[in-house]
Formats: structure tokens, sequence, C-alpha cells
């Protein structure tokens, strides 16, 4: 039985102000920090909690792993016309501009959306990794999770899981949280 989180588009959206709000202070708001320090965020999360922040599904690419609804929704903001956006993706694209792949935010993030303990991964990962250089994020990104699995292929969780402390009784859990 393969392990899989369902995306949460709201949190997600959220996610993305509050990662692109404090890394713009350090002026790594560009879209490759923040899909890495989520991928950091969400081991962090899976490893403490059971689950990643936005259920996001990752995918190995040439530069380490991408968040795939994530990049959607970033690549929505950087392409602001389009017409078959849901209610909620316009809202996100018209709160968001995107210049090359800089994001910036032009509201607050709603923080009533994220948990405390959401809040603190995604503190702790911008602090580890928000001001590391694109060579730095791509060296730790490039983990034993990514390399047991194919370019363009989705990194499995179960990998994830495995790169973790206590990965087999956390792996156990996951799949199968009730037990008896």
């Amino acid at each position: 039985m393969r392990i899989h989180f369902d995306f949460d588009l709201e949190t997600a959206i959220e996610v993305i102000f509050y990662l692109a709000q404090h890394l713009i202070k350090t002026q790594t708001n560009d879209i490759y920090h923040l899909g890495k320090v989520l991928y950091f965020a969400d081991k962090s999360h899976l490893e403490d909690y059971g689950r990643f922040i936005c259920g996001e599904t990752y995918v190995a690419m040439s530069n380490g792993p991408v968040p795939i609804g994530i990049n959607k929704l970033l690549q929505a903001a950087k392409a602001p016309k389009q017409p078959n956006l849901s209610p909620v993706e316009r809202e996100f694209v018209d709160n968001l501009r995107t210049v090359a792949d800089w994001v910036i935010p032009l509201r607050e993030p709603n923080l009533d959306l994220l948990s405390e303990s959401e809040r603190q991964c995604l503190d702790q990962a911008i602090e580890n990794y928000g001001t590391r250089s694109f060579a730095e994020l791509r060296k730790f990104s490039h983990d034993a999770a990514y390399h047991a699995t194919a370019i363009n292929d989705v990194i499995k969780v179960e990998a994830m899981v495995a790169t973790l402390r206590d990965g087999q009784d956390l792996l156990n859990y996951l799949r199968n949280p009730y037990p008896g």
C-alpha cells in the first residue's frame, strides 16, 4: 500500500504567503527557496507529527525535489490571466506577484489556517535553510529519498520516511494508524 497525503489547497496558499513573507526579509523569496524550504519543513513535520503540512507531493527534478501543488500555484501566479482558475486560486493569484522567479506577497498569511506545529516546522526550516545558496539547497535536498527516485518521478513518502529518525516505526504507523 503506497502512502500519500491529500493536497490541501487553502493550506498550501497560506504556506506560500507565510514563506514568501518570511523569506523576503533575507531576499531569498524565490520559487526555488520556497519549494526547498517547504520540503525540509515537510520532512520535519512528517517526522514529528506523521503528516505533511499541506499534503504536498514532490517530484525529483534535476535541481532537487519540487512540490507539485505549490509549483502549479506559483506558475498560475506567473500567468495571472488564466481563465480556468477556481475562485480560491483566483484570489491567490490576485494577492501575489511574481517578478521573474521572485515571489512577492500582497497580503499577510491567514495564520488561522496554519497550526502551531506547522508554523514551528516552517520557522525551523526558514532558519536552517532560508538563507542557503542555490548550490547548498541543491546539495542538501539531493538526499537518500531523492536518490531513490528516478528523475521526473514522484518521490515516495516511504522513501522520505526512511531518511527520518525512527523511520520504521513511523512507516508502521502511517500504514496502520489504528491497529487492533
